[in-house]
């Protein structure tokens, strides 16, 4: 699975990252992969907690066999 793994990582999936209405919090999402989501005090902090969080996803999906999409340029 570790390869799979790798393999989906691999791939590039758009970021949309966005401030919270106070301006004190980032939130970083990937649109195409549903659910996949993190914060952050900063947007670096936020997309670095995202790039962890798409891993646990991916991880996920694969041990229940749910698909995952294939995203290419």
């Amino acid at each position: 699975m570790t390869n799979r793994v790798e393999y989906y990582l691999s791939l590039e999936y758009p970021c949309e990252l966005n401030r919270d209405a106070e301006g004190g919090t980032y939130f970083a999402h990937h649109p195409d992969l549903p659910g996949c989501a993190a914060q952050g005090d900063s947007p670096g902090e936020a997309v670095a907690n995202l790039n962890a969080a798409r891993r646990l996803w991916i991880e996920a999906r694969l041990e229940d066999g749910l698909s995952i999409p294939v995203r290419t340029r």
